[in-house]
């Protein structure tokens, strides 16, 4: 059988990948352990923690610029569903579910219910389907090389996705896939206009991989929304602790990309918050709006061990800065980081 991976043009691409953002922000990110764009299996592949609870999901994606337009239905439908069937056979029948994703507001023309996916997300499992629905899958479906019991397992996890995704304009095209990301990132504590600047760079990202076999771990993930959702005032950090300017210019040229990295050791951060906690009972004479700006010039040669060590180019006083400065970012950002990280257990991972 040839592949029917989704075709390789810009609407089915940007589909595709949009399809992808969509479903990986409507499981539930705790469970989740990696997928795949374009993956070897399907176009989609959604792999969980507890394998022995829930198996992989697979996604065939099927596209088309005018929705509404019955040329490539049927088509699209016989594709997916033989690539699904294949997936049957690929993995030994080890998948959640099977699911056939699209655009198309009547993806199965039967005459009947014309307006039963009308809507912008609508998913409904094989069984759910009109008995005219269920006879037209069956025709393609029933003639396949897999067994009568993989068939019935197959019949029972299979289901249609559509989504509302059409037009030139981009707020008209992708506003139901933002709608979803901005709503899971909204329960991480993700302020709004930082909502918007994640789902535009995972937008570019999928879509620029679409075309490739690219594996996304949930940490991947959780680190890069960590990322996005710092606070943008780099400077408070400067200001705050008094850092000199001939120092300061350097660490924004050299070493910011080094102190975002000490900002997302999970095992530092939980040593620095073990020890603010311990400090602030000790130190209750000391403002909570001063608090951490003291806690940071008080203790923070406590973690010289955890960063770089004197060079000839590199000086104490430098490197005095360059802790001051992650510490006291780590601690800024710190309800952000930890919300993310109880949000999609990234504590479990690390």
């Amino acid at each position: 059988m040839t592949s029917s991976n989704a075709t390789p043009s810009a609407f089915g691409w940007d589909f595709q990948a949009n399809l992808g953002l969509y479903l990986i922000m409507d499981e539930d990110l705790k469970q989740i352990k990696k997928f795949k764009i374009e993956g070897e299996t399907e176009d989609i592949e959604i792999y969980y923690r507890d394998t022995t609870e829930r198996k992989p999901k697979f996604i065939q994606a099927k596209s088309q610029e005018d929705p509404i337009s019955d040329g490539t239905t049927s088509k699209h439908l016989s594709n997916a569903l033989s690539s699904l069937l294949q997936v049957v056979t690929k993995v030994s029948g080890e998948y959640s579910e099977l699911i056939y994703g699209t655009n198309i507001e009547i993806p199965i023309r039967a005459r009947v219910k014309q307006k039963l996916f009308e809507g912008n997300r609508i998913k409904l499992y094989y069984k759910e389907l009109p008995e005219q629905f269920q006879t037209k899958i069956d025709g393609i479906v029933d003639v396949s090389e897999i067994t009568s019991e993989e068939l019935m397992s197959f019949k029972e996890r299979f289901s249609i996705l559509k989504i509302s995704f059409y037009g030139q304009d981009n707020e008209t095209r992708y506003k139901v896939v933002q709608e979803k990301v901005t709503s899971k990132l909204r329960s991480l504590g993700i302020e709004q206009y930082k909502c918007n600047r994640i789902f535009y760079y995972f937008q570019k990202e999928f879509i620029q991989n679409a075309s490739k076999r690219v594996e996304y771990s949930i940490e991947d993930l959780g680190l890069t929304i960590i990322l996005f959702s710092f606070e943008d005032e780099e400077n408070w950090s400067f200001n705050n602790l008094d850092i000199p300017e001939e120092l300061i210019s350097r660490i924004k040229a050299e070493f910011s990309n080094y102190i975002l990295e000490k900002q997302l050791d999970f095992q530092f951060i939980s040593q620095l918050v073990g020890d603010y906690k311990k400090y602030s009972m000790t130190t209750p004479y000391i403002p909570s709006s001063q608090k951490i700006q003291h806690f940071v010039n008080d203790t923070f040669s406590n973690y010289s061990d955890y960063f770089l060590q004197k060079t000839t180019n590199v000086n104490q006083e430098l490197i005095d800065c360059i802790i001051k400065v992650t510490v006291y970012r780590i601690f800024i950002n710190r309800v952000g980081i930890e919300t993310i990280t109880e949000g999609m257990a990234l504590n479990e991972i690390y």
